[in-house]
């Protein structure tokens, strides 16, 4: 799936399902991210803004897994 951030500022918390490794990205207006599967993926918005998630894919819930990440505040 892609991210692509039209206007604003995000920070993005990524975690890899099968290691447990994490990293924080900030992402500023007109940034686009590719999650490859098995990356769980949170969003703090750091101000106003817009965005899009899209997917060459057809959403199926299956592929959906729900996990409480805790981000660090910032």
């Amino acid at each position: 799936e892609y991210f692509y951030l039209i206007a604003g500022s995000v920070d993005l918390v990524l975690e890899e399902l099968a290691t447990g490794e994490r990293v924080e990205w900030h992402l500023a207006t007109g940034d686009l991210v590719f999650l490859e599967p098995g990356i769980v993926h949170a969003y703090r918005p750091q101000s106003d803004g817009q965005a899009v998630e899209f997917s060459p894919q057809r959403f199926a819930v299956e592929d959906t897994l729900r996990k409480v990440i805790v981000a660090p505040a910032g």
